[in-house]
C-alpha cells in the first residue's frame, strides 16, 4: 500500500537546501520515481550518485546516469543493476567501483570468484562480506593474507552468516582478537563455540558474544555480571536477553550499561517508559531510537530542545508520520537527514543490519547505532 503522506514528505525534502538531506531522499527506496527523475539532474554529484544506488531507479535512468562522468560506477552498489552492467564494472580500474560489484548481493558467483582474486584487499573484503558469496569462496578467503585488523578479509569472512560452520569453528581459535570478535558476533556460529568465546580473556570478544542474538540464555545471564560495562551494555541490548536480566541491568550502577536496555526492542513497555522518565540524556536518547518505544513518548521527545534526541526520534521506524512531518522542518540539519532516511519499519531492518556491523563503539559516541555515512564513491 502506497503511503501518500510519506511520499509527499519525501517530495518536500527533495527540495531541501542541504545536499545530505537530498542525498538521503535520493537513496530512499520509498521515494517516488518522479522525484528520482528530478534528483538525477541535481547540481550536486553526490545526490546523483545516490539516485544511481537506489534499487528502484528505472533501468533507463540508471543507464543515463552511467554516462555522467561524476556518477559513473555508482550503480555497482545497486542491487537492481543488470548483469551486463555489473560485468562491465567488475573490470573497472577504480577499486571503489569493483568493491561495489564485490559487495553487491546481486552479483553472480562467477564474478565473485574473479573478484575474490583481486589484488586490492578492499575488493576482496567486499566479496568476503557478501551474503551471496558461495561457501567454497569463503573457505578460500578465510586463508587470505590481508592483516589490516579489525576489517581484514578474514574478519569479514568470520562475520558472514554464510560462512561454513567448520570455518567459523577454526577462526574462533585465531590468535587475532578481531577475528574471534567477528566470529562471536556471527549468528551462524555454533552455540558451543559462543559459550567458549564468552569466557575469553579479551573483553572485546565477550562483547561480541553478548551482542549475538543466538547466544544461549544461560550464557547471557552469566555475561550480565561481567566486570566490563560494555559487555553488560550488549547483554542489555540483546533481544534474546530474558526480561528478568533486562530489569536488573536497567538499574546497573554504571550508566552506560543501562543504555542497551533502553535500546532493546524486547524491553517491556513499562520499563521503557520508566527509563524515558529518567534525567540521563543519553538514556533518553537510547529510548528515542527504540522501535518499541510508545508513540506518545516519541511525540514528547520530538519537542525537546536536545537536537540529538530529536534526531533519534526522526530515524525511529515507529515514529508517526505527523511527527516526522514536523521534524522535517527542524532547524538541525541532521534531524531532517534522519527524516529523509526513515522508511518506516523497513528502516528497522537496516538499523539492525548496521548495528551488527558496528558493534565496537566508542563508549560515549551516542551516534554509534545509526551510522549516517552517505552512500558515496568518495
Amino acid at each position: 500500500m502506497v503511503d501518500l503522506r510519506r511520499e509527499m514528505l519525501l517530495r518536500t525534502l527533495s527540495n531541501d537546501e542541504n545536499v545530505n538531506v537530498r542525498s538521503w531522499v535520493a537513496v530512499n527506496p520509498q521515494t517516488p520515481v518522479q522525484v528520482l527523475l528530478a534528483l538525477a539532474n541535481d547540481s550536486e554529484s553526490q545526490v546523483r550518485r545516490c539516485v544511481a544506488r537506489n534499487s528502484l531507479t528505472p533501468l533507463s535512468l540508471l543507464t543515463e546516469l552511467e554516462s555522467d562522468a561524476d556518477v559513473r560506477g555508482a550503480a555497482s552498489f545497486n542491487r537492481s543493476a543488470p548483469l551486463s552492467l555489473l560485468t562491465e564494472l567488475s573490470n573497472d580500474t577504480n577499486e571503489i567501483i569493483r568493491l561495489g560489484v564485490a559487495s553487491n548481493p546481486s552479483t553472480p558467483a562467477q564474478l565473485l570468484a574473479k573478484l575474490a582474486l583481486d589484488l586490492d584487499s578492499f575488493v576482496r573484503r567486499g566479496v568476503a562480506s557478501n551474503p551471496s558469496t558461495p561457501r567454497s569462496i569463503l573457505e578460500d578467503l578465510a586463508k587470505d593474507q590481508d592483516n589490516d585488523s579489525p576489517d581484514s578479509v578474514r574478519a569479514k569472512v568470520a562475520r558472514n552468516p554464510q560462512t561454513p560452520l567448520s570455518v567459523l569453528t577454526c577462526l574462533a581459535d585465531d590468535s587475532d582478537n578481531s577475528i574471534r570478535r567477528a566470529v562471536s558476533e556471527n549468528p551462524s556460529t555454533p552455540v558451543q563455540v559462543l559459550a567458549e568465546l564468552a569466557h575469553s580473556k579479551a573483553a572485546d570478544v565477550r562483547r561480541g558474544t553478548a551482542s549475538n542474538p543466538e547466544t544461549p540464555v544461560q550464557v547471557l545471564t552469566e555475561l550480565a555480571n561481567d566486570p566490563d560495562e560494555e559487555v553488560r551494555y550488549f547483554v542489555g541490548r540483546n533481544p534474546s536477553t530474558p526480561v528478568t536480566i533486562l530489569t536488573k541491568l536497567a538499574d546497573d550502577p554504571v550508566t552506560s550499561s543501562r543504555w542497551g536496555v533502553a535500546e532493546n526492542p524486547a524491553t517491556p513497555l513499562n520499563l521503557i517508559t520508566t527509563l524515558a522518565s529518567r534525567p540521563d540524556k543519553f538514556l533518553r536518547q537510547s529510548v528515542a531510537v527504540n522501535p518499541s518505544t510508545p508513540v506518545q513518548v516519541l511525540a514528547l521527545f520530538a519537542h525537546e530542545e536536545d537536537d540529538h534526541l530529536r534526531w533519534r526520534v526522526a530515524i525511529n521506524p515507529s515514529t508517526p508520520i505527523d511527527v516526522l512531518e514536523m521534524l522535517s522542518q527542524d532547524s538541525f540539519t541532521s534531524v531532517r537527514e534522519a527524516v529523509a532516511r526513515n522508511q518506516g519499519h523497513a528502516t528497522e531492518n537496516k538499523v539492525k543490519e548496521e548495528a551488527r556491523n558496528n558493534t565496537s563503539p566508542e563508549k560515549h559516541n551516542r551516534r554509534r547505532l545509526i551510522p549516517l555515512e552517505l552512500p558515496s564513491q568518495e
